[in-house]
C-alpha cells in the first residue's frame, strides 16, 4: 500500500481562562495585574488607554492588542467604551514565542481591518450561546440533547478562536521587522527578562539594583543581564533608567514636587544625579521639561 501521506499524530491544544464582552464608563479603570497567558483586547467603541510595563497604548474602535504573558498592564476608560477580550494560550512554544516577541503588540484597524470582521463575526454567532452559558444555573437543567448541543457549540466556538490565532500568527511572522531572533530565544530565557522587567516596573520607587533582582530571581548578575540583552535588546540598566525617566516626566507633569523630591522617590542618590540622568536622556533639565509641558 502506497500512502500520499501519513500522520502519526495531530494535537493542538488551546486553552481559553477567561472572555467577556463588556462597556464601561469613562474613568473606570483595571488595576495592574500580570497573569501567566497572553490576552487578547480589542476596543468596540470609545476609546481606551491600555498600560503594557509601563508603556500606555491608546486604542480606537478597531483597535486590538495582544498583551504578552507576565506582562504587568492596565485598562482605563477615556470615554465610554466597549470592549471583547479573551485570554489564550497554547501548548505549541513556536506559536507562543510568535506572540511573546513580536515587537508592536497593537492592531490598527486600519491594517488589520479582518480583525474587527472576525470580532464581528464571533459576536453574531456565538454571543447569544455564551450569555446563555452565563444565566444556566438560574434556568431549569438541561437535557442530554441541550448539553449536546451546548458541546458542539462551545467546541465551534473554540475551533474559531484557534482559526483565528493561527491566521494572526502567520500575518505577524510576515509583517514584523523581527518575530524571532536569529540567536534564539528559550521559553526559560524569555520568562527570566519579563521577570526581571516586572520586578524594575513594580519596584520602581525602591532602591533595587540590578545584583539584588538577580539575586531575588535565584539566577547570576551575569546570565541575567545576558538574557535580558538578548530579549529586550538594551540592558537592564538601561531599562531601569528609562522606567525612572518615564516617571520622572509624570512627576514633573502632574504633581508640584521639586526636583529634590522627585529625585528622591525615584530612588537616585542625588538631586544633581536626577537632573543629570533627566538632561542625558531628554536633552533639557527637569525644570526647563517643566515649565515647556
Amino acid at each position: 500500500m502506497d500512502h500520499m501521506f501519513q500522520l502519526p499524530d495531530l494535537y493542538s491544544a488551546l486553552r481559553i481562562p477567561g472572555m467577556e464582552y463588556a462597556k464601561h464608563k469613562a474613568g473606570w479603570s483595571y488595576p495592574d495585574h500580570r497573569h501567566p497567558y497572553f490576552e487578547f483586547l480589542f476596543c468596540i467603541s470609545g476609546e481606551m488607554d491600555q498600560w503594557v510595563n509601563g508603556r500606555m497604548y491608546r486604542m480606537y474602535p478597531g483597535d486590538a492588542i495582544i498583551i504578552q504573558s507576565e506582562m504587568l498592564h492596565r485598562t482605563e476608560a477615556r470615554m465610554d467604551c466597549s470592549y471583547f477580550d479573551f485570554h489564550f494560550e497554547v501548548e505549541i512554544n513556536a506559536i507562543n514565542m510568535i506572540f511573546q516577541l513580536t515587537a508592536d503588540p497593537v492592531l490598527r484597524s486600519e491594517s488589520y481591518g479582518h480583525v474587527s470582521e472576525w470580532v464581528s463575526r464571533f459576536i453574531t454567532c456565538f454571543g447569544e450561546h455564551l450569555q446563555q452559558i452565563m444565566v444556566r444555573e438560574d434556568t431549569k437543567p438541561a437535557t442530554i440533547a441541550d448539553d449536546m448541543a451546548a458541546s458542539v457549540k462551545q467546541l465551534q466556538m473554540h475551533s474559531s478562536i484557534l482559526d483565528f490565532i493561527a491566521n494572526l500568527a502567520s500575518e505577524l511572522i510576515v509583517v514584523q521587522d523581527s518575530p524571532l531572533p536569529v540567536s534564539g530565544v528559550k521559553p526559560s530565557q524569555l520568562k527570566l527578562a519579563r521577570e526581571a522587567a516586572y520586578w524594575m516596573e513594580y519596584h520602581v520607587n525602591t532602591r533595587i539594583n540590578i545584583t539584588a533582582i538577580a539575586q531575588q530571581l535565584n539566577v547570576h548578575r551575569t546570565h541575567l543581564h545576558e538574557c535580558f540583552k538578548l530579549v529586550y535588546g538594551i540592558s537592564p540598566s538601561v531599562f531601569q533608567q528609562r522606567i525612572r525617566i518615564r516617571e520622572a516626566k509624570k512627576l514633573l507633569q502632574n504633581t508640584d514636587l521639586s526636583v529634590e523630591e522627585i529625585g528622591h522617590a525615584l530612588c537616585y542618590s542625588s538631586a544633581s544625579h536626577f537632573s543629570q540622568a533627566f538632561r542625558k536622556a531628554m536633552r533639557v533639565s527637569p525644570q526647563q521639561f517643566r515649565h515647556f509641558k
